[in-house]
C-alpha cells in the first residue's frame, strides 16, 4: 500500500523508503555531477556508511523527508486505449526539511532532484509547496530557511517562487568548479506565507473509463496563474462583444468613421487576447 501524504494533479509525495536509497537508480544520481553539482554528495564516491547512515536519519523520524513522485502516461494511453488503466509513476527526487529546531520553530528546506529529463518544468516548485505548507500548517514552524550558492539558478527560482525573502550572503563560503562562491541565505516566516492550509476533498476523476479517487492536495500556482489568466480572457471576451453589437449599429446607420473606430478598439483586445493565451499555453 503506497502511503501518500499529499497529492496534487501531477504528482504526490511519500516518506522516502529504505528500498528508495538501495536502488540502483537513486545511487546514480549521487555520482552524476551535474545532479551533485551544488550539494557535497558528488565530492567522494557515495559509500555504504553513507547510505545507513541515512537510512538511518529516515527511520529516526527527526525530519521530514519526502520522495516526490510524478504521474506519467497511463499504460492504456501508450498502448491500447482500452485497456485498464494502470497509473505509471516515478520517483524523481526528495523534498526535506531538516535541522527542525522545536524550541525556535524553524527548519532548513533541502532537496536533491535527479532524473534530470524533469528539471524546469515547475516540479520542484509545486512539491515544495505542499512541504512549506505542511511545515507551517502542520509542524507549527515559524521560520523555513534555506542557503545556496549565487550560481544555482535553479534553487534559487524555487526559492523565488516560494516567496523566500534574501536575507544575507556568505562570502566566498563554498568551493565550486574550481572557485570560491558567495552563499544566498533564504528565509520565509509563517506570517509571510500566502497558502492557506491544504484541504482534502474526494474527487473521482473519469480517464479511458476508468475511474480513480484522487484528494485534492494545495494547489499549484500554475492552477491560480491559469485561472486568471482565463478570467482575464472573459472579460475581455464580453468588452469585444459588446464592442461588436456596437459597429453593427453604427455600420447599420451609415457611419463609416465611428465603426473604424470600434474596430480599432476590437483590434487592440484581440491583441491582448492573443498574449494572455501565448502566456497560458507556456505554464
Amino acid at each position: 500500500m503506497i502511503t501518500k501524504i499529499y497529492e496534487t494533479e501531477r504528482l504526490y509525495v511519500r516518506p522516502l523508503t529504505k528500498e528508495d536509497v538501495l536502488s540502483e537508480h537513486y545511487r546514480e544520481w549521487f555520482f552524476d555531477q551535474e545532479v551533485t553539482r551544488y550539494n557535497s554528495h558528488g565530492l567522494f564516491p557515495y559509500t555504504k556508511q553513507q547510505m545507513e547512515e541515512f537510512i538511518s536519519r529516515i527511520e529516526s523520524g527527526s525530519e521530514i523527508i519526502w520522495a516526490v513522485i510524478i504521474k506519467k502516461k497511463k499504460i492504456s494511453e501508450i498502448f491500447d486505449p482500452a485497456s485498464p488503466c494502470i497509473p505509471v509513476y516515478e520517483h524523481i527526487g526528495n523534498i526535506t526539511l531538516q535541522r527542525i529546531d522545536d524550541i525556535n520553530r524553524t527548519a532548513e528546506f533541502a532537496c536533491v532532484f535527479g532524473a534530470k529529463e524533469y528539471w524546469g518544468q515547475g516540479y520542484g516548485t509545486e512539491s515544495a509547496r505542499l512541504l512549506f505548507d505542511h511545515g507551517f500548517n502542520k509542524l507549527n514552524l515559524n521560520r523555513i530557511w534555506t542557503g545556496t550558492a549565487i550560481s544555482n539558478i535553479g534553487m534559487k527560482k524555487i526559492a523565488e517562487k516560494l516567496g523566500m525573502k534574501e536575507e544575507g550572503v556568505f562570502r566566498d563560503a563554498v568551493f565550486l568548479e574550481g572557485e570560491y562562491v558567495d552563499v544566498i541565505e533564504y528565509g520565509l516566516l509563517r506570517s509571510e506565507w500566502k497558502l492557506p492550509s491544504a484541504k482534502y476533498e474526494d474527487k473521482m476523476i473519469h480517464r479511458n473509463g476508468c475511474t480513480e479517487d484522487i484528494p485534492r492536495g494545495v494547489l499549484s500556482d500554475q492552477k491560480e496563474r491559469r485561472m486568471a489568466i482565463i478570467n482575464k480572457i472573459s472579460e475581455i471576451r464580453t468588452k469585444n462583444n459588446k464592442g461588436w453589437m456596437s459597429m453593427l449599429t453604427v455600420l447599420f446607420k451609415y457611419a463609416p468613421k465611428e465603426a473604424s473606430k470600434i474596430m480599432k478598439g476590437i483590434t487592440a483586445h484581440d491583441k491582448e487576447i492573443t498574449k494572455l493565451a501565448e502566456t497560458l499555453s507556456k505554464i
